[in-house]
């Protein structure tokens, strides 16, 4: 049992590696050639070109790194047999504090700044969501009860603030200007709805983990599109959403791995 343990910690402390390598370098070459469809590929008007390189590099540097992130996920189990398998330590739990302060920012400007009821709605359910996360970071660093609530009200906010993000940026022809906020949204509500499913049991650390590496990936994309753009929310948002996930990463490579099973059915 024991040289059963050791093994398991060695396989996984080599997935870390493997993984933060991973994630750092797709990112670096996803920024660079954001970079350059942003500036060399588009025109005077800020159109983007049509065939210009910089679209099919990122393209397939988009797609080359989630297939990177599937075969990593592989090296942890399907399934974990506890509830409170994620757990911060105190840095990491700053770090997810910070990232709900942020959000809660966005939110008060949509809220203070915006008109109508979607700024209302987005403004409102911002606000309960940050709270959520910040309350979840302090769960899982072991300063609160464990408790799913807060966990639900911020995955209710990013499903309704994909949901109406979404239908803003369907009414623009030109998918490159909004696919890498989508992915970026989109994979972040997928990692934090996984991250809290913990607490009822049902856990999934390979989609856990792959969901959080597409996040980061596409988080730190849409983070530099909001700075080049010169987008407060943009870059609020998703840096927020940046900051969440490697504490996340911490602590699933860091659960002990006598109190982790695999199972053989489909996750």
């Amino acid at each position: 049992m024991t040289q059963q343990k050791a093994q398991n910690n060695m396989e996984k402390s080599a997935t870390k590696r493997s993984c933060c390598l991973a994630v750092v370098i797709t990112s670096l070459c996803g920024l660079a050639a954001e970079y350059v469809n942003l500036t060399a590929g588009v025109d005077e008007s800020g159109i983007p070109i049509t065939g210009h390189i910089s679209v099919y590099a990122l393209s397939a540097i988009c797609i080359v790194s989630v297939i990177i992130y599937i075969l990593l996920s592989r090296g942890l189990p399907r399934r974990t047999t506890r509830k409170e398998s994620i757990s911060f330590s105190f840095p990491m739990m700053l770090c997810g504090m910070v990232s709900a302060l942020l959000l809660l920012c966005d939110s008060l400007i949509t809220l203070l700044t915006g008109s109508g009821a979607i700024s209302l709605i987005l403004g409102l359910l911002g606000i309960l969501g940050s709270v959520g996360l910040f309350l979840a970071s302090a769960i899982f660093g072991g300063y609160l009860r464990r408790n799913p609530a807060p966990g639900l009200v911020a995955c209710t906010y990013l499903v309704v603030r994909l949901m109406l993000n979404f239908k803003e940026w369907s009414t623009d022809p030109i998918i490159l200007d909004y696919f890498v906020l989508l992915f970026a949204l989109a994979f972040s509500l997928l990692g934090i709805y996984r991250c809290f499913g913990f607490d009822f049991g049902l856990g999934r650390p390979r989609q856990t983990l792959f969901h959080s590496c597409a996040a980061i990936f596409f988080c730190a994309l849409a983070l530099l599109r909001g700075l080049m753009t010169g987008s407060v929310s943009t870059i609020l948002t998703f840096l927020g959403l940046l900051l969440w996930f490697p504490p996340l990463l911490s602590s699933l490579f860091s659960a002990p791995s006598d109190e982790i099973c695999q199972q053989d059915e489909q996750a």
